[in-house]
């Protein structure tokens, strides 16, 4: 029934629909800011952490109230997600009411012991973020000595650990310092023996606070290098990236001339929801609007409130901040396919079996 339900609500929003009739279908929740890496790219590690996050209760009825809705998928996030030690909780709470399951994570935390616990827990995927080939360029981006190694210690870990899951994914985000060094870092990931990779270019975003460091940015200067980089991919690791190839094409579209990639109707607010540990509920990670808090009101009437509907509309129209995020992301690439000249593009084994364990049809 839940399958049905989120199948109709996405033909409705491929046909143009605006009032969804479920819940999102993923779920991307901020459960936390405290992280233990000091990233290049991120200030969350700088800021204290509020004293109004939501109590665990509040965060397991948030899951029940989702399940009810209809959705399919938490992609738990921070700072850090292991920093919480009642992370097990949630995961076993909201496994236990048929969601899959997600996190990301940098990987320092991991131990042979919280290997363990990741495994029992029945989380679905791990995505543990790498950016750079080599411990040199990963370090300094990720403002943590030695993080690279520790980072594939994880992996070794939780390799010896499961049975048949957690998937295990590499996150790269691409910029001007490791955009020559993709191949070398997909070269160990296949050594490591994870699932798969995926990557997205580092950007600013209108309306964001934080700003990158000018010399990170992906600037066209780098695309020639990213070119080479991906024919190389997409040639000898094919099997290891899950996106199809229009998502990689449209990372010089985004740097040259993002306005462009307004063709895709944007996701956020529709089949993909963003929420922060204080309960603050926004349409996507870059948060440019507010849509409710859930200390103050329920997921469902925030969700289906009359201030949805009017930020769905705008970000219909195209009034909203660009992002890579919810604006090119697979999803957006695969609904706008979904026509009868264009299903082609959809016919990878390796999509599908993807999007099918994301929605949790294969566990």
């Amino acid at each position: 029934m839940r399958t049905i339900r989120q199948i109709i609500n996405i033909l409705k929003f491929v046909a143009g629909g605006i009032r969804p009739l479920a819940g999102p279908l993923k779920v991307q929740w901020d459960i936390l800011y405290r992280c233990n890496s000091k990233c290049v790219t991120c200030d969350r590690w700088q800021a204290l952490e509020g004293t109004d996050n939501m109590p665990l209760e509040r965060e397991k009825r948030l899951l029940d109230e989702l399940a009810a809705l209809g959705t399919f998928s938490v992609a738990f996030s921070g700072g850090e997600p292991f920093l919480r030690k009642d992370i097990f909780e949630l995961f076993k709470h909201a496994r236990s009411i048929g969601m899959t399951t997600s996190v990301n994570s940098n990987g320092l935390l991991i131990t042979d012991a919280m290997a363990e616990r990741i495994v029992d827990s029945g989380l679905d995927m791990i995505y543990l973020s790498l950016d750079g080939g080599c411990p040199e360029t990963n370090d300094y981006i990720r403002g943590v000595p030695g993080s690279f190694e520790k980072t594939f210690t994880a992996i070794k870990r939780l390799q010896q650990a499961r049975k048949d899951r957690p998937k295990i994914f590499i996150n790269c985000t691409v910029n001007n310092r490791n955009v020559g060094e993709l191949v070398d870092l997909v070269r160990r990931a296949r050594e490591a023996e994870v699932d798969g990779v995926t990557i997205q270019p580092a950007h600013n975003c209108e309306d964001m606070e934080f700003s990158l460091p000018e010399d990170l940015i992906l600037s066209e200067s780098s695309i020639p290098r990213f070119e080479e980089q991906l024919a190389i991919l997409k040639r000898d690791f094919s099997d290891m990236f899950p996106m199809m190839d229009e998502y990689f094409a449209h990372f010089d579209t985004f740097v040259r001339d993002p306005a462009a990639l307004y063709r895709y109707r944007c996701v956020a607010a529709y089949t993909s929801v963003q929420i922060h540990p204080n309960g603050d509920v926004y349409s996507c990670p870059v948060a440019f609007e507010k849509m409710g808090n859930l200390m103050s009101s329920s997921f469902k009437d925030i969700w289906f409130s009359e201030g949805a509907e009017d930020l769905r509309t705008r970000i219909k129209q195209g009034k909203h901040p660009l992002c890579w995020f919810t604006c090119v992301a697979p999803a957006n690439i695969l609904l706008s396919n979904i026509h009868p000249k264009r299903l082609h593009k959809l016919l990878r084994p390796e999509l599908i079996r993807h999007i099918l364990y994301k929605m949790g049809v294969n566990r």
